[in-house]
């Protein structure tokens, strides 16, 4: 792959390297890292010395931050962590013992107002939670970038839009990233929120210094910061089915949707977020087979329909706990009935493909293929194709 952005690359490097630090510890691993980069450093004047000893440190470094989590598992429990994540989950309670007291004591509206909004999950009966499993839409119930970028929405609404071209986007800068990180902070940190934060964070960032930032810059740093304090999330599902949606997000839909939104006229915003969902679906499709052994078919049209749903009970849930009113109350119960409603018609047609097992080299196989047509699709994108028009 032709990224020319050196974090992905360390980044790929640092992954491969905590897999082999995990197959095979050993202290060894950091001296020779340090080797590496004072070797590079040394005899900076030879490009290839360079490159060669980067991409040792960079793997290396892998090997030995796994090393040290597989080797001394005592180190890495932190308890600032862990008592910062209980102070965050009795805030939730807290909160979600304000919105019922506000007047939201409709069981099922409360505990999915309280799941989309703070992560809590915990009051949703077990038929919801396979209702929503069954159709491919138990991300909607997992806080995730959707979570956070419909917030973000609202936060670069009321702050950043005003002042984005003005002295005053230095100032508006630091509140918008308390923001999103005091979000993070409050839902405990979830993989998917971190990542989130740190992709908005970069682009904000970019944003205000009136800069363009690759995307998959933003991407590869929001990963390489998880697994630096977290190496034991490269084999965690939800780390990967996050990573990967986002990524196959940028590599596929992007390219086709700015060389083709000029044929869709006014139907870009219905084909937009649909070209999301295709694009997520085909980039997590073997992860979701080998691991949950089902494919959701209908996924893409679900979620299409899902989104204002989804996005009505974040602004009105958020809304209704800063400033109660019977109006709000009333309108998000009806919001979170009727997604559940939408979610129960939706469940009784057979679009759920169920019992499928494939091997570990069938996905390994796949996501090579993938590759591989990602990175020739701008190639094919840009190539002029000759265009031959039949006059009647």
């Amino acid at each position: 792959m032709s990224i020319q952005v050196p974090i992905v690359w360390g980044t790929i490097l640092f992954l491969f390297g905590l897999i082999l630090g995990q197959q095979c510890p050993s202290i060894l691993y950091l001296p020779a890292a340090v080797a590496a980069l004072v070797t590079g450093t040394l005899l900076r004047q030879h490009r290839r010395i360079i490159v060669i000893s980067t991409i040792i440190f960079w793997f290396l470094l892998g090997c030995s931050r796994m090393s040290l989590s597989v080797l001394s598992p005592q180190r890495e429990a932190n308890p600032a962590m862990v008592n910062l994540r209980q102070n965050a989950k009795e805030k939730v309670h807290q909160l979600i013992r304000r919105m019922e007291s506000v007047g939201l004591r409709d069981a099922e509206a409360l505990s999915l107002t309280s799941a989309m909004l703070l992560g809590e999950r915990q009051g949703l009966r077990r038929e919801v939670k396979s209702a929503y499993s069954r159709t491919g839409t138990a991300h909607l119930l997992a806080l995730s970038g959707l979570h956070l970028g419909v917030l973000y929405s609202l936060f670069h609404l009321l702050l950043l839009r005003w002042v984005r071209t003005t002295r005053w986007r230095w100032h508006a800068l630091p509140l918008v990233l308390i923001l999103l990180w005091g979000y993070a902070l409050l839902t405990g940190f979830p993989v998917s929120l971190i990542r989130a934060s740190a992709m908005l964070s970069i682009f904000t960032i970019a944003t205000v210094a009136q800069r363009s930032q690759p995307s998959v810059h933003s991407l590869a740093a929001a990963a390489l910061l998880i697994l630096l304090f977290q190496p034991t999330a490269v084999t965690d599902v939800s780390f990967m089915l996050s990573f990967t949606s986002v990524f196959f997000i940028l590599r596929l839909y992007s390219p086709l949707y700015n060389h083709y939104r000029h044929l869709f006229g006014g139907w870009r915003w219905l084909l937009k977020p649909l070209g999301v969902t295709l694009a997520a679906q085909i980039g997590t499709a073997p992860l979701v087979m080998y691991s949950f052994h089902i494919f959701p078919v209908g996924a893409p049209l679900i979620n299409l329909l899902l989104i204002p749903f989804t996005t009505g009970i974040i602004y009105t849930g958020l809304v209704t706990i800063l400033w109660p009113q019977p109006l709000l109350v009333k309108a998000l119960t009806m919001l979170t009935k009727g997604q559940i409603s939408l979610i129960a018609w939706w469940n009784e047609f057979p679009t759920l493909l169920s019992g499928i097992y494939i091997k570990e080299w069938a996905v390994v196989l796949f996501y090579l293929l993938l590759l591989v047509a990602t990175e020739a699709l701008p190639h094919f994108l840009d190539r002029d194709w000759p265009v031959r028009v039949k006059v009647l």
